[in-house]
């Protein structure tokens, strides 16, 4: 991504109407995150911290959607330093 030391991971998420993406940056330091989403025209976008990461939600989806899909998001621990992610119901686990 522009700007960033650090490559970004990007999931791409369709019903086939509609498709919002996700992207996952590595990040270290905490910061505030916004609590509501974000709506520009048609899409809506929405970013959270999990853990070490970044996680920004954007697509043609509700404000709801972006936030409930950001805050699903979890490490799978199957990726290159723990760094994949796939929302939670689909994240292999206990």
């Amino acid at each position: 991504m522009p700007g960033a030391n650090d490559p970004a991971q990007h999931l791409v998420f369709s019903d086939g109407l509609a498709s919002i993406s996700v992207f996952i940056e590595s990040r270290v330091r905490r910061s505030a995150a916004a609590t509501e989403p974000t709506l520009i025209g048609a899409s809506s976008a929405f970013s959270t911290q999990v853990g070490s990461h970044l996680v920004t939600v954007v697509g043609e989806a509700p404000p709801e959607t972006v936030r409930d899909v950001a805050s699903s998001m979890a490490p799978t621990g199957s990726g290159p330093a723990s760094d994949a992610f796939a929302p939670r119901a689909l994240a292999p686990g206990p």
